[in-house]
């Protein structure tokens, strides 16, 4: 357990996530989700979008991610 717990605090500087934080939170009907609305109303039904997140880490980086309701 050990080797582990030292990989994961020697590469946490470099893992996104953990050091991410969430500049926007879009509920389904926010005027920011039209295309994702869109997009995954197609892929996966109408009504399924939930939330879309906005993060951006320390250097600058931007990642979306999309919440989908699973049945």
């Amino acid at each position: 357990m050990g080797a582990i717990d030292t990989y994961i605090k020697e590469n946490e500087k470099k893992w996104f996530w953990s050091r991410a934080k969430c500049t926007h939170s879009l509920t389904r009907f926010d005027p920011g989700t039209a295309k994702y609305r869109q997009k995954f109303d197609l892929m996966f039904g109408r009504g399924k979008l939930r939330r879309v997140r906005h993060y951006k880490g320390p250097d600058g980086e931007r990642r979306v991610t999309v919440e989908i309701e699973v049945n």
